[in-house]
């Protein structure tokens, strides 16, 4: 489990990969930071 800070710095890692990312690249990147972050696509 991460704490929010650990969170946090994943976010702002991923940030600009996503807004670059294709529609299924998108999808791959939060599937990966779901699996890391120990949450699920609804929040």
């Amino acid at each position: 489990m991460l704490t929010m800070r650990q969170k946090k710095a994943l976010t702002a890692e991923i940030q600009d990969r996503y807004s670059k990312a294709t529609k299924k690249g998108k999808a791959r990147i939060l599937d990966e930071f779901t699996a890391t972050a120990s949450c699920n696509r609804n929040y």
